[in-house]
């Protein structure tokens, strides 16, 4: 297979990663990735590979897309749109909540097993 080939699949398999309107992103303007700004989703496209952003200085960004996005390698035109990312602030966020959920989780299966035991003794004894 050859590379153009390649690449091409490799951007239709991409996903971007899922996004809410209304969340603090870095956008990189030109995909230059060394001068992050701040900015807000506004819209996400119905393919859902592109967003509308509005950087904090009040510009509206159309056809953004992820800075993982294969395009962005082989496409100038989606490159200067720019590109976003999760900011720094949102990515530890998402750590935490997935160190919690992993907490809960093992709580719940600890509970689990005492509520059974407690059954079982309780069971044998009355019978």
């Amino acid at each position: 297979m050859n590379t153009q080939q390649q690449a091409y699949d490799q951007a239709i398999k991409f996903e971007m990663p899922q996004v809410l309107q209304g969340t603090a992103v870095f956008f990189y303007p030109f995909h230059d990735q060394g001068q992050p700004r701040l900015a807000w989703v506004i819209r996400i496209s119905r393919t859902g590979r592109n967003l509308m952003l509005r950087t904090a200085d009040g510009k509206i960004m159309e056809g953004v897309r992820h800075v993982d996005d294969p395009k962005l390698e082989w496409n100038n035109d989606f490159r200067e749109n720019g590109s976003w990312d999760f900011s720094d602030e949102w990515k530890r966020l998402e750590e935490e909540r997935e160190e919690l959920k992993a907490r809960i989780k093992a709580l719940e299966h600890t509970a689990t097993k005492t509520v059974s035991r407690r059954r079982k003794k309780t069971e044998s004894t009355t019978s």
